[in-house]
């Protein structure tokens, strides 16, 4: 089953999880030196808030366990809510297209 047999919500998934997948690194090492803190808010909410919940903001000074176990779940946190959101793009196209 190729690509192109795939459903319209898995291509819209996969395409905007891919997306955040790229983007991760240059908001994680490096946006908050550019941007406020705001932006991280904006892209990728479930690891501002895990940061907000342990007291501080993105910028302040954690453990390393403490940063990887944040990351780490809010990152799988944003991808699953891009796929899903992606996932509704992808049903909305699909709906769109099979009625033309």
């Amino acid at each position: 089953m190729g690509w192109k047999d795939w459903p319209y919500r898995l291509k819209g998934g996969i395409i905007l999880t891919l997306l955040a997948i790229t983007l991760f690194p240059f908001v994680l090492f490096g946006i908050n030196k550019l941007f406020p803190d705001e932006v991280l808010l904006y892209l990728y909410p479930p690891i501002f808030i895990a940061l907000f919940m342990i007291g501080g903001s993105p910028s302040d000074h954690y453990s390393f366990g403490t940063k990887v176990l944040v990351i780490g779940i809010g990152a799988l946190v944003t991808f699953l809510i891009y796929f899903i959101i992606g996932g509704i793009f992808g049903l909305i196209y699909g709906k769109i297209k099979s009625e033309k």
